[in-house]
This record gives structure tokens, sequence and C-alpha cells, in this order.
């Protein structure tokens, strides 16, 4: 009778003691019921899809106005190109006028919507050109197919519109500009500049 409830004692014992470890194990296994699923073959879990794009739509891409300038402030810094240069007299009468008053290039271009004649020319000779530079000698434009004579305008604040250097300089373009009240003279038509004695006929208008 003994020996029997010895062997009880004995397997109620170990019954105890394998409760007591399965309830241990149960505690320190984490609880995997908050971890998302594995994907087949033990990958790593699958990002959300990226949403597609609607077919046929073209969206612009975004500009960046820190970098990209506006149009307006770049075609303001870009400076304005000069028109080519246009002879109002032939090579001959060009070398001529160069030989008696040591001047080049002239030119007449029409200014001022059309309301100025600016008369422009380079100095070659200062001596030879020495009328053209005289303050006592008032220029005047004359116009042949009208006959009329066009002065150079005096405003009361800026003087008399012509360049009267007390040193000329060699090489310098200087420039001469006469009222065209009503737009007398026209592109194409010839004109006389008379300074003193100095005289430049037949100057083409352009």
């Amino acid at each position: 009778m003994r020996n029997q409830t010895s062997v009880c004692c004995r397997v109620l014992s170990a019954v105890l003691v394998g409760v007591a470890l399965l309830a241990l194990g149960c505690r320190a296994r984490p609880d995997d019921s908050n971890q998302p699923p594995e994907s087949a073959g033990g990958s790593a879990p699958v990002s959300p899809v990226e949403p597609v794009r609607e077919a046929g739509v073209n969206r612009p891409a975004a500009r960046d106005e820190r970098t990209v300038a506006p149009a307006d402030l770049v075609n303001a810094r870009r400076p304005e190109p000069q028109a080519p240069f246009q002879p109002s007299l032939s090579p001959e009468q060009a070398a001529a006028l160069e030989a008696r008053w040591g001047i080049s290039d002239c030119t007449m271009m029409l200014s001022a919507a059309g309301y100025m004649l600016d008369f422009r020319y380079r100095l070659v000779d200062p001596n030879k050109a020495a009328p053209l530079f005289d303050e006592r000698d008032k220029p005047h434009l004359e116009h042949p197919r009208t006959g009329a004579k066009l002065i150079v305008p005096t405003p009361p604040k800026v003087g008399a519109l012509r360049q009267k250097p007390e040193v000329p300089v060699v090489g310098k373009t200087y420039f001469m500009i006469f009222a065209n009240p009503g737009r007398l003279v026209k592109a194409g038509e010839t004109v006389t500049v008379i300074v003193g004695d100095f005289k430049a006929e037949d100057l083409v208008v352009h």
C-alpha cells in the first residue's frame, strides 16, 4: 500500500512539473498575431502598389521658380542689336568728301518716328573738318524736292543738337540732328548738309 502511494506521488509531481514548464514556454514566446504575414518563399513584405497614372494625360513638370528666371527679365538683360551701317554716299562721293573735309562714313537716318534727321560722320582729319565744330557756323539741311531748309533744334535745357568738342578725337563718330516737321523728308530722298563752308550733297536718307 505504501508502495502504491509513493508511486502516485511521483506521477503527480511529474505532471505538475510538466504543466509548469508548459506555462513558462507560452509566456516566453512572442505574440505573432500582430506580425504581417510573410509571402511565399520567405521574401520581404510587398510594398503598397503605386497609383497608376491616367492614360492619355500628360501632366506638365513642376517649374522651379528659384532656378528659372522670368522671360521678361532675361530679355531686359539682352543688349539691343545695333542697326547695320548704311552709307548715304557712293564710294566715289565718300572718297571726295574725305579728301576735302576730313570725314568718312557719312550717313543720314530718320529718327524719332520720322520727325528728326540724324546726320553722323567719322572724324579723319580735325583740321579739314574744323567748320563742323565751329559754334559761329549754324548748320542747316536743304531738301531739294521742296526747297525747304531745316535747322538744328536748340532745346532750352539741352542746347543745340550737335556735337562741338573742344578737342575733336580722330576716329570718333559725331552727330548732328535736324528737325523734320511734318515728316517732310522721306526715306530714299536726298538732302544736302551745309555748315559754313562745309557742304555734303546728295546724302541718301535711310
